[in-house]
């Protein structure tokens, strides 16, 4: 891995782990943060769709009132969550279309929340990886000829049409030049 990218790689698990100790520890008070300004732009990275919502929701609302410019990117349509198959499905699913279309469901939820919070879809981004595949991405099929193989939708590149990164292998290079081709296009067009 070159330095560069090592430096990414841990820049972006830093911020996934503080996202999830800040998640899942009780403040005794607010974090103070900087007043944001109209001359802000937040990218916000969500590891599935509703972790935008459940972390970010507050930030999103504040940035768009004060006329800040708000991106979301999502690396997963998040196809592997049981709990939303039982909850929609009203039962267990086990086969690849039925993981995939749950995914696209996800999709459309994410789209619908976002815009309820002031989101265009030109604001969200959808890279389509696989749910429950990332980690293993990044710590096994780095620099692999083979891509990663997903358990549940048995593909090895991203499904969905409407994504950024449609018919991407499931490489970890991939979701890191993919990262950087949205800071790079994010902060042309901001």
């Amino acid at each position: 891995m070159h330095r560069k990218q090592t430096k990414l790689f841990i820049l972006t698990a830093l911020v996934f782990a503080s996202c999830f100790y800040i998640r899942s520890t009780v403040l005794a008070e607010p974090l103070a943060l900087e007043r944001l300004t109209k001359e802000d732009r937040i990218l916000i990275l969500s590891a599935h769709p509703d972790d935008e919502a459940i972390g970010c929701a507050g930030i999103i609302q504040e940035a768009l009132d004060k006329e800040a410019k708000v991106k979301v990117a999502y690396l997963t349509n998040g196809d592997h969550n049981q709990l939303a198959f039982i909850v929609y499905e009203k039962r267990l699913v086990f086969r690849k279309g039925e993981f995939i279309h749950m995914g696209e469901v996800r999709r459309k939820e994410a789209v619908r929340a976002m815009s309820s919070l002031g989101l265009s879809l030109e604001d969200i981004i959808f890279l389509g990886y696989p749910d429950f595949g990332t980690f293993v991405m990044f710590t096994r099929y780095w620099k692999s000829s083979k891509p990663f193989k997903s358990l549940l939708t048995r593909i090895n590149k991203v499904p969905y049409p409407e994504n950024f990164s449609f018919g991407a292998s499931y490489v970890a290079e991939n979701i890191l030049s993919d990262i950087k081709f949205i800071f790079v296009y994010l902060r042309k067009m901001l």
